[in-house]
């Protein structure tokens, strides 16, 4: 025999194995003159050593949640 349980125990049970609904956000892609620009950067700084490289947030590669935002992510 199958158990019933509600939807709202379900999301409360998920909730608390800190499981929770998101909602995927979009990817903007970087268009030609960006990469462009990003490339020109690039050709720029070749001197720099691995101290400088580590002050920069290259934000195209990751994302950077500042704060403790439960939106979507």
């Amino acid at each position: 025999m199958t158990p019933s349980v509600s939807a709202s125990t379900v999301q409360r049970v998920l909730a608390d194995q800190g499981m929770h609904r998101r909602k995927a956000r979009g990817v903007i892609f970087l268009t030609k003159e960006q990469k462009w620009k990003q490339l020109e950067w690039a050709k720029q700084h070749l001197g720099w050593d691995m101290e400088d490289v580590l002050r920069v947030i290259y934000s195209n590669e990751a994302y950077i949640v500042l704060g403790d935002n439960k939106g979507p992510v």
